[in-house]
């Protein structure tokens, strides 16, 4: 198994200074620092780099998103860390606005969105009784996208999940390599979002959301800043996440609509399967968010 290309900090730790620029105005700037072995570690890292990000800015040098620090490594918390033997082989953290998420560094997820099907027929037919085609479904159409695709590809075995708004692929059988064009090219020949696709390469993960987005079960959103800015950020985070955790046991977030190759599951890949399974409410009957 090759070593993960990508990795979630245990320790985080933010720096601010607000400095003076030559032409007299004030800038807050804000560094965040990061650490596998400690909060020490990090807010030693979060200082260094605000030093040079304020030598920068006293030399009147162009911030570009680079300078920034937007190249660092994942920013959400860390909830969990999922093992194949002793090789980590994904993280669940929690995104911007707290729901759970699997990052996997070699077990493909493709999220496919199917806008709401589309009455056919004209408005006047449909007004006065009249009959006509039935409407299309976006996500019959997906589907039968991705079943082409694996006749094409026999090979493969991918489990297809049905989501809220659309469908969700994961390969079984094979591990892929986030960064690497082909991956690239069978996820864009699925139909998965373009952004996503940029966002596996660059952040060298397969990304799929665990539990309910936050406004589907009738929750308020909160933004949720990694590391918390204060103790009072990091309460009402906290009250937060009880509320949500009590809230999504009621919903499921996909199920099991059909599979397509042999069902063969790769060893590093089954404790992906196990845990994306579980958390996401596969096999229970509950309304999806």
């Amino acid at each position: 198994m090759v070593a993960m290309t990508f990795q979630v900090p245990r320790y985080w730790a933010r720096a601010q200074r607000e400095v003076e620029t030559r032409l007299g105005g004030t800038l807050l700037l804000t560094k965040y620092g990061w650490s596998n072995s400690s909060v020490d570690e990090a807010e030693l890292r979060a200082a260094r780099m605000l030093d040079e990000l304020v030598a920068r800015v006293m030399a009147a040098e162009t911030l570009d998103s680079y300078s920034y620090g937007t190249r660092a490594p994942m920013r959400e918390e860390l909830i969990q860390e999922i093992s194949h033997g002793t090789n980590v082989v994904a993280f669940v953290t929690r995104n911007s606005y707290g729901a759970l998420v699997i990052n996997s560094a070699r077990a493909m997820f493709a999220d496919i969105d199917c806008p709401k099907p589309k009455p056919s027929g004209s408005l006047l037919k449909r007004l006065f009784g009249g009959t006509g085609p039935a409407p299309s479904d976006p996500a019959q159409e997906a589907l039968e996208r991705i079943a082409a695709w694996s006749r094409r590809h026999p090979e493969y075995s991918v489990r297809v999940y049905r989501t809220n708004a659309g469908l969700r692929v994961l390969f079984t059988s094979h591990a892929f390599e986030p960064a690497d064009p082909s991956s690239g090219r069978i996820l864009e020949e699925l139909g998965s979002d373009p952004l996503y696709v940029r966002l596996c390469k660059a952040q060298k993960c397969f990304r799929a959301r665990l539990t309910p987005k936050p406004w589907r079960i009738g929750m308020q959103v909160e933004r949720h800043t990694w590391p918390a800015a204060d103790a009072h950020h990091e309460a009402a985070m906290a009250r937060w996440v009880k509320a949500y955790d009590g809230r999504r046991e009621r919903f499921a977030v996909c199920c099991l609509q059909t599979q397509f190759g042999s069902g063969d599951v790769l060893d590093e890949i089954g404790p992906v399967l196990r845990v994306h399974d579980e958390v996401c409410r596969v096999g229970q009957s509950l309304p999806l968010a």
